[in-house]
């Protein structure tokens, strides 16, 4: 239902994996019209203090579903909208983000990561965000038909950017050498730097009876 709004299958298996691990064991046998706020209470409490960027995460996506069923009219009310914000402890103050390396240090800390037991993909997808000053996401997603190794550029498609554009990153001869590091891990997924993990089962779409 709320899938073709979204830009990505990442974004979609983002929503669903967030679900899944916290408010299916809760929610996931209850019809929309079933669920109350004792239940999205009882999803968002134990997390809300421990884990608070995953606990609004998850009461953005519940609220957002039942929004939905809202406007259809499957329910009289967003149960875990603004009436629930009383029953909710407080939740601690954000803490101050890491602050970047100094650019000196750089070199000294791709060394350590080389050293370290990370896989050759993972190696190599940090040393090619440095390379490239490109976000994480868009490293990792990375495809090797996005490549125009004769014009030395990386295009980003705008299905994968934040602003929609397709963005084009030029490629030194550093940011080749990664490239060139990885080809043979190539694999079906056409993925510049595929995970060695194993294969996660696919996304089934989400239903009204699971939220």
């Amino acid at each position: 239902m709320l899938k073709p709004r979204w830009r990505n299958d990442k974004h979609a298996d983002s929503w669903m994996q967030t679900l899944e691990r916290h408010a299916f064991p809760v929610l996931g046998d209850l019809s929309v019209d079933r669920i109350e706020r004792v239940h999205v209470l009882a999803v968002l409490t134990p997390i809300w203090g421990t884990r608070p960027e995953t606990a609004r995460r998850v009461r953005q996506r519940i609220r957002a579903v039942l929004r939905w069923a809202w406007a259809h009219g499957f329910v009289t009310e967003n149960v875990a909208g603004e009436a629930i914000d009383g029953a909710l402890p407080a939740m601690p103050a954000v803490k101050a983000h890491l602050c970047a390396l100094p650019y000196r240090d750089v070199a000294a800390a791709l060394d350590t990561v080389e050293a370290s037991r990370a896989s050759p993909s993972a190696k190599a997808c940090l040393r090619f965000v440095v390379l490239t000053a490109c976000r994480s996401g868009e490293a990792r997603l990375a495809k090797w038909d996005e490549v125009q190794s004769e014009a030395r550029e990386w295009r980003i498609p705008g299905s994968r950017m934040k602003a929609g554009i397709e963005h084009r990153v030029p490629l030194s001869d550093a940011a080749l050498a990664v490239l060139e590091r990885v080809r043979s891990l190539r694999d079906e997924s056409g993925l510049i730097f595929p995970s060695p993990a194993r294969p996660r089962r696919p996304m089934s779409d989400m239903t009204l009876t699971k939220v």
